[in-house]
């Protein structure tokens, strides 16, 4: 019996289970793991506002925020990665609905610190804010 395996093939190929998915993760130069955050895409669907919302703490103008979410109409969950200034940020946050014409009497900011979701599968608040 013959095995032709050409250069593009991984030994992973021949003794991965087909259903078993890669780990999510990296390591970069220096030997630090990096997880890569896959957001599930929501089947509800909020108004065009709070797409903009989102679109906008998502982009790169706003280096705190990495991964910002609608959870209800009146929730949004920021995820950062870096435990600073959070409270200010859930004020931020509330300036931002305003400026986008969206009323923002009673939405609740929540600011959620990522690393430990990734590591740990724990949710941990760093700063919750209710928009007056």
């Amino acid at each position: 019996m013959a095995v032709l395996i050409c250069p593009q093939v991984s030994a992973k190929t021949f003794f991965m289970d087909k259903d078993e998915e890669p780990p999510s993760g990296y390591y970069n130069n220096e030997g630090q793991r990096s997880e890569i955050i896959k957001s599930k895409k929501s089947k509800q669907s909020f108004s065009k506002k709070h797409k903009k919302v989102a679109d906008y703490l998502n982009s790169d103008q706003e280096p705190l925020a990495s991964d910002v979410k609608w959870t209800s109409k009146k929730a949004l969950q920021i995820g950062v990665i870096q435990r600073y200034r959070t409270e200010d940020y859930a004020k931020y946050a509330c300036k931002v609905i305003d400026a986008f014409n969206l009323e923002s009497k009673g939405v609740k900011v929540r600011v959620i610190f990522l690393p430990h979701l990734v590591a740990y599968n724990r949710l941990e608040l760093l700063a919750e804010h209710k928009c007056n």
